[in-house]
């Protein structure tokens, strides 16, 4: 049995760290039937930046109609299993209340290395859950971290997996995640772990499904807003590198396409730079068979420095000697966008960040920090970035 409980509160473990945080290994499993049901930690409720109505409590280990609520499941959505044990999660998601039609459900995040989507249907009056059933995530390859749940402006929930797995050593990670894939490491990509998603309700029966955002990065962030305009979104990365990202749709209403960016603060004004311009569905498609060197070449710093045709960067990995690989270089700021902002040289924002909203009075983004003032950045129509909101003004003509 993984020994070590978690005896810090909830809202201490979510504190930004820059080193990765630990997994499985910091949880104290306990198996179905042995005393308290007590498991997987997850994260408190109420990270959204967006108001959300609550669903009525849900208690993890609750029968409700045909299945128990809380249960981790594996990628066959049968019970997760720690050496032939049942395993439930420890803490209490967060939950929100949507509607499909007039009919309510609730869906319930639990945030964990390996984290679980719950759908509760309740009855025709919209009072009591009368059944309750976990999403299966094998076609996503599960999700790791889920956190920062909210109802976007198109009505579908969007979270972001906020875990951070350093690809060119995830073995940690691996043997921590293999349990998501019946104790089998092979089967783990770290590639697929970091990503903002989607569950979308389909029907008034509560039919549903979850969705990996590729075209968006896999950039572990902790915060996100969602414009007026419906398809520019800002993500921020509070507990890893600082770093703000905006990624910007082609089409409204649909994250499936459209151009990642790393805000570079360090200058006069703020300025947009890509990271890449690609589909959901080709980056998908270039993560299958992924692993570190397929986007960056590594060499050892001698004597202090990189051997010619490295680029030294410093993040929240450490100091390392890289290259960017030419044929995969079009998906390299999507796979490793810390690492590639980087090498572009862009840093993280100074100071802790806590959070981050938008200010529709005044047309501007507000990111909360520690024991210092906000940061305002004004936002402007840029025809240049096809967006209206851009924390980069248009470039004259």
């Amino acid at each position: 049995m993984i020994s070590t409980p978690y005896h810090q509160s909830v809202a201490s473990t979510r504190t930004r760290s820059k080193a990765i945080r630990p997994l499985l290994s910091s949880v104290l499993w306990v198996a179905l039937g042995c005393g308290s049901v007590a498991a997987l930690a997850a994260s408190a409720p109420g990270e959204s930046e967006t108001a959300i109505t609550k669903a009525p409590a849900l208690e993890n280990g609750n029968i409700i109609g045909r299945h128990i609520f809380g249960l981790a499941r594996d990628f066959q959505n049968d019970p997760l299993a720690y050496q032939g044990k049942s395993l439930f999660y420890q803490a209490q998601p967060t939950t929100l209340a949507v509607l499909s039609g007039d009919q309510k459900h609730a869906l319930s995040i639990f945030d964990h290395e390996i984290g679980s989507v719950y759908i509760t249907h309740y009855d025709k009056e919209n009072t009591l859950p009368v059944d309750t059933e976990a999403l299966p995530l094998e076609d996503i390859d599960g999700l790791s971290r889920p956190s920062a749940p909210q109802i976007t402006p198109w009505k579908t929930t969007m979270v972001s997996e906020t875990t951070l797995v350093n690809t060119a050593d995830p073995a940690s990670f691996i043997d921590e995640f293999k349990y998501y894939y019946k104790n089998k490491p092979d089967l783990v990509n770290p590639y697929n772990y970091g990503w903002p998603a989607e569950i979308i309700v389909l029907n008034a029966q509560g039919e549903a499904k979850v969705i990996k955002n590729f075209a968006m990065g896999r950039v572990s962030a902790s915060h996100i807003v969602i414009l007026p305009d419906q398809k520019t979104v800002y993500m921020l990365d509070t507990l890893h590198s600082n770093h703000l990202y905006a990624f910007i749709a082609k089409n409204a209403e649909s994250m499936a396409d459209g151009t990642l960016y790393v805000v570079n603060t360090q200058t006069d004004q703020p300025e947009l730079v890509e990271l890449g311009d690609r589909s959901a569905l080709r980056v998908k498609f270039k993560l299958r068979k992924a692993d570190f060197s397929s986007f960056f070449q590594s060499s050892p710093p001698e004597q202090g420095n990189c051997a010619t045709g490295f680029n030294a960067i410093t993040t929240t990995f450490g100091n390392e000697c890289v290259k960017v690989v030419k044929k995969n270089a079009k998906y390299t700021g999507f796979m490793e966008p810390i690492r590639m902002a980087a090498v572009k040289g862009v840093n993280g924002l100074p100071g802790e960040l806590l959070s981050m909203a938008y200010d529709s009075t005044n047309n501007q983004l507000i990111l909360e920090r520690k024991n210092k003032p906000a940061v305002k950045f004004p936002l402007f129509d840029n025809p240049q970035r096809n967006t209206r909101f851009s924390i980069e003004p248009a470039q004259a003509q």
